[in-house]
């Protein structure tokens, strides 16, 4: 949800008050987001009212980014990423990089080791 604010406060720097709305479906694996993602959507209808809805910022939980296809988080994330025109992936990667680093494939970290990434990300890429 705070990408989606990001994003508006940019456009809004860059074309003033006639910034169009902007969607954001925030995918985590905690249901228990709703509540934050809820208020930042009514705070970003509040801030730019000639576009923006509340009901354009959403949550779709629970999204496992840890989880392999064939998996409901790789569907959910392969969806979203299909209607999506631009996509931000924070923190979380990090805060998951283990579990996201399978072994195998064409990159190295710093012992050699070749590694690529797992969990959902394949079906982003594809």
């Amino acid at each position: 949800a705070f990408d989606a604010v990001a994003l508006l406060a940019t456009l809004d720097a860059v074309a003033g008050g006639e910034v169009a709305r902007v969607e954001c479906e925030v995918l985590d694996l905690f249901p228990a987001w709703a509540e934050c993602v809820s208020a930042v959507a009514a705070e970003a209808e509040v801030a730019w009212p000639h576009g923006q809805r509340a009901s354009s910022i959403f949550l779709t939980a629970p999204v496992d980014l840890c989880d392999v296809e064939p998996s409901e988080s790789a569907d959910r994330t392969r969806h979203a990423v299909a209607r999506a025109d631009i996509v931000c992936v924070s923190y979380v990667v990090h805060e998951n990089e283990a579990t996201l680093s399978v072994r195998s494939g064409a990159c190295q970290d710093q012992d050699g080791t070749e590694l690529r990434l797992g969990g959902v990300f394949p079906a982003v890429f594809r």
